[in-house]
C-alpha cells in the first residue's frame, strides 16, 4: 500500500509505466508531458508529472519543466478521480477541475491515454488516502 500522492505512490506509478510494453506501443506517437497540480494535500501542495516520449512514458514528482497541459485540482477531487468516483471531465464540466496550456496537443491520443490510466489502475488500487486536517 502507497500513500496518494507521497514519493513511494509516484515512484510506483513510474515503476508501472516502465514496466509495460503495452504502454510503449500505445503511446510510441507522442511526445507530450502532462502536469497534475493538487494545491492543498495534506502535506502541502503537490506537483508530479507524466512525460511521454516516443514510447517512454515516465512520471516524475515536482514541476514539469514546460509542461503541454497542466491540470489542477484541490486535493477532494483529486482522491476522487483516483478512487474512480468521479472523471476528469465530469470535474472539469463541475468547475472543479482546472486546465492550462493546450489541451489540443492531446487530442486525437485518447486511446493512448487511457491506455496510461490503465498501466496505473493497479498502483490506485493499492493506495491509501490521508484525511485533510481540520
Amino acid at each position: 500500500m502507497v500513500e496518494f500522492l507521497s514519493a513511494k505512490w509516484i515512484a510506483a506509478l513510474d515503476a508501472a509505466a516502465r514496466a509495460s510494453t503495452t504502454l510503449r506501443s500505445e503511446t510510441d506517437e507522442i511526445v507530450a508531458t502532462v502536469e497534475q497540480v493538487i494545491v492543498d494535500a495534506p502535506a502541502g501542495a503537490v506537483r508530479y508529472h507524466v512525460r511521454i516520449d516516443h514510447g517512454d512514458v515516465r512520471v516524475h514528482a515536482g514541476p514539469a519543466d514546460a509542461p503541454d497541459v497542466t491540470f489542477i485540482a484541490d486535493y477532494e477531487v483529486a482522491r476522487a478521480i483516483n478512487e474512480g468516483s468521479t472523471t476528469a471531465q465530469e470535474a472539469l464540466a463541475a468547475g472543479r477541475l482546472k486546465v492550462t496550456g493546450g489541451l489540443a496537443r492531446l487530442v486525437g491520443h485518447e486511446a493512448a491515454l487511457t491506455a496510461v490510466g490503465d498501466v496505473f489502475a493497479g498502483v490506485r488500487a493499492a493506495t491509501t488516502y490521508a484525511d485533510l486536517p481540520g
